[in-house]
């Protein structure tokens, strides 16, 4: 019976092979086959000729401008509710996922161990969080925005999600 599940087959192996290589829990798989499916219906695929899955059942293309990379930082805005006046206003998790409900981010917190959705966030997908030292003390947010203020290298500038260009969208 388990060779009639190739593709089901091809996503565990997949899983082992993205955590071993990200060092990634092992309660992170389920986010990280999620993305996977998500990435897949949006790339081309021998079942449907010059089209993807997304392209043929909804008649439309779809967007890619919002992918991000499995695993990169990312800074999730803390809405004034949730912080006091001089508390940071963002948060270091980590990228998983997109979320299904709404247009937002899945983001997980390895130091509370919860995923959170958000569509306020600043990504930085050249970095990579440390597994061997997960509670580290990490620069609050104003260092590293100033610090990266402008890079030479267009690849390190952060990328936010807001469309506005702004560092938080309001």
């Amino acid at each position: 019976m388990a060779w009639q599940n190739g593709k089901i087959a091809r996503l565990w192996r997949w899983r082992e092979v993205c955590s071993k290589l990200k060092k990634l829990p092992n309660n992170l798989w389920a986010e990280a086959v999620n993305r996977k499916i998500y990435i897949f219906n949006r790339s081309p695929t021998k079942a449907v000729p010059n089209k993807t899955l997304i392209h043929a059942w909804h008649h439309r293309r779809p967007q890619v401008d919002h992918l991000k990379v499995f695993g990169c930082i990312a800074y999730a805005h803390i809405s004034t509710p949730n912080r006091d006046k001089f508390d940071q206003k963002g948060e270091k998790l980590i990228f998983t996922s997109y979320s299904d409900e709404s247009k937002g981010y899945r983001l997980y917190n390895p130091v509370k161990n919860e995923v959170v959705v958000s569509r306020d966030a600043i990504f930085y997908e050249m970095a990579e969080w440390n597994w061997e030292n997960p509670i580290s003390q990490s620069p609050p947010i104003y260092e590293i925005l100033e610090d990266s203020a402008t890079p030479d290298d267009p690849q390190q500038r952060p990328r936010s999600s807001c469309k506005s260009g702004k560092k938080f969208c309001t």
